[in-house]
């Protein structure tokens, strides 16, 4: 079986990632939340979130801005990928970024101390959240809605308890309602549990308890923590892995955090088993994975191998007792590889926007059999990312090659596998004939044609 080529900022992000895999994840489809939303003082964050919350993520806006070495590592990240793939679309550093941001949206971000997300999730596997981010900011309250209604969204004005909310009007699935708790604190998400963490601030409901408020108080303080309940139904079976999964539904719940810890910045996930074997099952499962994610890196002869096991020497798993625990620590220049694809994700493209005059962030794999002296075929695979237009993508360079049964021997548009609406997404491919000293890029074009952007360059063994 051919390796795929996996980089480096791939295999530094899946390394972090993977200590938030099971709370995030589960949190990627509260979609609803994220149609509505296009300081400080007060009550404690955890204070303020409903006693039947199934998951809660804070994270200190304040800790992340103020961490100078993570903004230095991401700054160094954006200018490296500004390079590679030759696009002005990428913001120079992080002060570009959230210059963006309050450009497109017309609130600054800088203004933010912190958020709650939190919620419930229905135990069906396609179950629909409630689910609210509560903001502590600077913004008063008609800056807010300005911005608000500058997107498009329109609210009617009502009251609920002693406390301003405002409906969406736009007809959606689960209702929506951003409710004012005080000057600069703001609960924006599904009416229900926006109108639940109203009223937990009043002091008419119970705040958060159990289990996940348990786990959420045994987190480091930092620039996230969070906590869940561990839902049997949204745990993955994995019938085709060689892994068993199923013993992860002997999981109670989990609950970790991102902080410093002197120059390194830590990625946690604990797990809380229903018993020492299952916790030690658990352990097993993770550590094979991790192991055998190393074993691929070093089958598949990149460069760059030996630096990728170090990522992945940099995770550590541990059963102790019924605790599951993941930990992920890298010096804050190197962490910066997991942060800067989330910057960028809030950052490209918004607003007026059009998405095809933006460069897209996609992710390519090369993978050379010589079939003759000194040339042969080049297999390049969409790995992940956005979908690109077959017609906007461009393969150019030099050292191509009269070798048959390949798509393309010259330079032009892509010509491999796309969609029926002519999208080429993740998994599709197309073969080039090239020569050995071949030097391929991979080149995006708008199309209006006014603007275009490498996505990824190959280099033959003796270019």
């Amino acid at each position: 079986m051919a390796n795929e080529e996996v980089s480096r900022r791939t295999i530094l992000q899946t390394a972090g990632s993977l200590t938030a895999v099971s709370a995030l994840g589960g949190l990627s489809g509260c979609s609803t939340v994220s149609e509505a939303i296009t300081g400080s003082g007060g009550k404690a964050a955890v204070s303020t979130v409903p006693g039947n919350s199934q998951f809660v993520l804070k994270t200190s806006v304040t800790a992340l801005l103020a961490d100078s070495a993570l903004k230095e590592g991401i700054n160094e990240e954006l200018a490296s990928m500004r390079e590679e793939m030759q696009s002005e679309d990428l913001p120079e550093n992080v002060t570009a970024a959230l210059d963006t941001m309050e450009e497109e949206v017309g609130l600054d971000p800088r203004s933010v101390s912190k958020t709650v997300f939190s919620g419930t999730l229905d135990e069906s596997s396609e179950g629909q959240e409630d689910a609210a981010y509560t903001l502590w900011s600077e913004w008063s309250e008609s800056e807010f809605l300005t911005a608000i209604k500058e997107e498009g969204t329109s609210y009617t004005e009502e009251t609920y308890g002693d406390k301003t909310v405002y409906r969406q009007d736009q007809e959606m699935d689960q209702s929506t309602s951003i409710g004012v708790l005080k000057e600069g604190v703001f609960s924006i998400g599904t009416t229900a549990h926006v109108e639940a963490t109203i009223d937990v601030w009043s002091g008419d409901s119970d705040p958060l308890s159990g289990d996940v408020k348990t786990g959420y108080d045994a987190t480091a303080d930092g620039h996230m923590r969070y906590a869940f309940e561990v839902i049997d139904s949204q745990v993955p079976q994995g019938e085709n892995s060689q892994f068993d999964t199923s013993v992860f539904t002997e999981a109670s719940h989990g609950y970790g955090s991102v902080h410093e810890d002197g120059s390194d910045r830590v990625a946690t996930l604990s797990l809380e088993a229903s018993g020492e074997e299952a916790a030690t099952d658990m352990s097993d499962i993770i550590q094979g994975a991790l192991t055998l994610a190393e074993q691929q890196i070093k089958d598949s002869e990149m460069s760059d191998s030996e630096e990728l096991v170090t990522a992945l020497d940099a995770t550590d798993v541990s059963a102790d007792g019924t605790t599951v625990t993941v930990s992920h620590a890298r010096p804050a220049s190197e962490f910066a590889a997991i942060a800067t694809p989330v910057l960028l994700s809030l950052v490209m493209p918004q607003g007026s926007r059009e998405p095809s005059q933006t460069a897209p962030r996609v992710s390519f794999a090369f993978e050379y059999n010589e079939t003759d002296s000194d040339q042969g075929e080049l297999t390049v695979t969409h790995e992940g990312g956005d979908s690109v237009a077959a017609s906007q993508l461009d393969l150019v360079g030099s050292g191509f090659a009269d070798v048959s049964g390949v798509d393309q021997t010259r330079p032009g548009p892509w010509q491999g596998s796309s969609s029926d609406d002519g999208l080429v997404r993740a998994g599709d491919t197309v073969t080039l004939g090239v020569t050995s000293a071949a030097e391929i890029r991979i080149v995006w074009q708008s199309e209006d044609g006014d603007r275009r952007a490498t996505l990824s360059m190959y280099e033959g063994p003796d270019a």
